[in-house]
């Protein structure tokens, strides 16, 4: 199977484009963690800081870098054989996860679910109706495994549940995230 206009989107240029995106995304994350232990290092001491660098900074950046690193790997050699499915495949399914883990670390802040978006709006650089539904469809199931299978195994043992209005409003938001990737991928093909 190949892209549509795989020439056209010059698929080695922006897959390199995307990788380098998603690690500086990974690396803000990553950041963005250490600030927010600082803070409560400072504001409640050391009581819990072993146990909240590991939960909340080392085990996701670990799980993200390898995440990451994979695709890293088997990138040059898919471009190099002209498999750019494959590649945009395993980029997207790689992000997909990426994203599972930051709103299962971070399971009581519900804007964090909005994550499961960023993906499907990733997908618009292939320009493939296929692949968007298919990213959408991954959001979709992941977001409904962290809200069904996964909350007696959160971080911190809580039996959080986001309540029907944060999980109806991440769904109806990854249906807005899906039309709005087709309406971009639409305005491509004509252009």
């Amino acid at each position: 199977m190949k892209l549509l206009y795989e020439e056209e989107l010059n698929c080695r240029r922006w897959c390199t484009r995307l990788l380098q995106l998603t690690w500086w995304f990974v690396a803000l994350v990553t950041l963005a963690e250490a600030v927010l232990l600082a803070v409560d290092l400072h504001a409640n001491g050391t009581a819990n800081i072993q146990h909240e660098l590991y939960v909340y900074l080392l085990r996701p950046s670990l799980v993200y870098i390898v995440l990451l690193g994979i695709v890293q790997l088997a990138t040059r050699p898919l471009l190099d054989k002209k498999k750019y499915v494959q590649q945009a495949v395993l980029y997207l399914v790689a992000i997909s996860l990426a994203v599972l883990v930051l709103a299962w670390t971070h399971y009581a802040v519900p804007v964090v679910y909005i994550m499961f978006a960023f993906p499907i709006f990733l997908s618009v650089v292939y320009a493939q109706h296929w692949l968007t539904t298919c990213t959408f469809l991954l959001n979709l199931l992941l977001f409904g495994i962290l809200v069904l299978a996964l909350p007696p195994l959160y971080p911190d043992g809580d039996a959080y549940l986001p309540d029907a209005m944060n999980s109806i409003t991440t769904v109806a938001m990854l249906c807005g995230a899906f039309l709005a990737a087709r309406l971009l991928i639409s305005r491509q093909k004509e252009l």
